[in-house]
């Protein structure tokens, strides 16, 4: 009876663990066949802080700032490998899932790289974290080389 009882406990886990991980979180990574639909879209939380002198600028739900590189062409990432793994591209099914409260979620795109993942863009312009960045609210990737910025939001855009 015991060992009946801990298959079921143990088979229930698993279900649950399967179920959170492929339908809350998003699951696997997007193949490329990938319909990029209104859902998928949705699913970037974004949002914003204000820093004392620059103003309210974009950052994921968890309050990680995110960044635009000058470079990039409209839905088209040219961070790639070495530049990928400084400038963390803000993937499909990275953190902070969830609809966004805002205005700001709505101008939310996603763009394809070439690696065939998915990646947000804000406006046509592909998203990043810094690395080194460490608590949410840092903002030490600003100006960059000059290429990379935080990117700056509209007053009329913030949460009621």
């Amino acid at each position: 009876m015991n060992k009946i009882l801990l298959t079921l406990i143990t088979v229930a886990v698993i279900v649950g663990v399967a179920y959170l991980f492929v339908i809350k979180s998003g699951g696997w990574p997007l193949s490329k066949s990938t319909d990029l639909s209104t859902e998928i879209k949705s699913t970037a939380v974004v949002k914003s802080m204000t820093h004392s002198s620059l103003g309210n600028y974009l950052t994921d739900e968890m309050g990680d700032t995110l960044y635009v590189y000058s470079k990039d062409e409209p839905f088209k990432s040219l961070c790639e490998d070495e530049c990928a793994q400084k400038w963390i591209p803000y993937y499909v099914n990275s953190k902070g899932f969830g609809q966004s409260d805002d205005l700001l979620g709505k101008k939310i795109n996603l763009i394809q790289r070439t690696d065939g993942s998915y990646q947000y863009a804000y406006v046509e312009k592909p998203l990043y974290y810094y690395n080194q960045d460490v608590q949410s609210g840092d903002i030490n990737g600003n100006n960059v080389n000059e290429f990379w910025s935080i990117i700056l939001i509209d007053p009329l855009d913030q949460p009621n």
